[in-house]
């Protein structure tokens, strides 16, 4: 018997940050023994961001390397602090003990992206995983995209 699981996709994003940026990048990583040297980084730093690590790039390129096709420019137009929910998880590694915060891409070009994880290029925060979503056009009908760290 199925049973349907009803979920908005900010709730699904939200319990998917719950693992903690660290581990989402984890997934991402093509190593079998775990992350190498940069991946490693990458990861460290994720875990760690906050929203100020990342607005100081407001208004900056970052590139998305999706698995197929050419890489896609976004820029970053909001970092956003977001309200804390449940109780954070002082687990594994790296305690999460950040405010949860979120990240609003833009990008000019289409086709858009699936949700789905991105090698990221930036050319001051160096190379890392993301998880992505497709959200809304904005007004001008550009793609927009959301990253949503717990």
């Amino acid at each position: 018997m199925e049973h349907a699981i009803k979920s908005t996709r900010r709730g699904f994003l939200a319990q998917l940050s719950a693992v903690g940026a660290g581990g989402a990048v984890c997934l991402g990583s093509p190593g079998l023994l775990g992350p190498g040297p940069e991946e490693a980084d990458s990861s460290r730093f994720l875990a760690t961001a906050t929203c100020a690590d990342f607005r100081r790039h407001l208004w900056t390129t970052f590139r998305l390397h999706p698995e197929e096709g050419s890489p896609v420019d976004v820029q970053l137009i909001q970092a956003q602090e977001q309200p804390a929910r449940g109780p954070r998880n002082q687990t594994g590694p790296i305690p999460v003990t950040r405010t949860p915060f979120s990240l609003l891409f833009r990008s000019g070009s289409t086709p858009e992206l699936p949700q789905r994880m991105y090698r990221v290029e930036h050319g001051q925060l160096g190379n890392f995983d993301l998880f992505l979503v497709l959200i809304n056009p904005d007004r001008q009908g550009r793609v927009r995209y959301e990253a949503i760290f717990g």
